[in-house]
C-alpha cells in the first residue's frame, strides 16, 4: 500500500506557511485519495489521482496507484487529446464582416434580445461601409 503524502502546505519553524510541489497554472493537479471502507464494510486502498481538461474543457482525472503512474495515464490521455482533428469552423480568413453580422445576428442575437431590438440591429447592421 502506498504511503499516504503530506500535504502541499507546510508551515515552516518561523510560522510561514509555503506551498511546496504545486504545478503551473493550467497543468492540472496531482493528489492522493486516502483508503476508505464502503458501508458494505468492503476496503479501498488509496490510491493517486491526476486531473486535466479534455477536448471540451471539462475537468477529467484518471487514477493509479502511484503518483508516477497516475501522472503517466493523464499524459496518454492528454495526447490522445492533441492527436484529435481539429474541429473545423465554419470561418475562415476569408469570412466577411457583413457575413459574421448575419450568422450572429440568427444564431446569437435573435434569442437574447427582443424583436423590436433584433430589427433594429438588422438596419444598423445593413448601413452601407465606408
Amino acid at each position: 500500500m502506498p504511503r499516504q503524502p503530506r500535504g502541499k502546505r507546510s508551515t515552516t519553524a518561523d510560522g510561514d506557511v509555503e506551498v511546496v510541489a504545486k504545478n503551473s497554472n493550467g497543468d492540472g493537479s496531482v493528489y492522493f485519495e486516502p483508503a476508505s471502507t464502503s458501508m458494505a464494510g468492503k476496503v479501498r486502498a488509496g490510491y493517486w489521482r491526476a486531473s486535466y481538461r479534455d477536448a471540451d474543457g471539462k475537468r477529467r482525472t484518471v487514477s493509479g496507484p502511484t503518483r508516477v503512474q497516475a501522472e503517466a495515464r493523464r499524459e496518454v490521455k492528454l495526447a490522445e487529446i492533441a492527436a484529435m482533428p481539429a474541429v473545423g469552423s465554419r470561418f475562415s480568413h476569408d469570412t466577411t464582416i457583413t457575413e459574421l453580422t448575419d450568422w450572429w445576428l440568427d444564431s446569437v442575437a435573435r434569442h437574447q434580445v427582443k424583436t423590436s431590438t433584433l430589427d433594429s440591429y438588422r438596419k444598423f447592421a445593413g448601413y452601407p461601409r465606408q
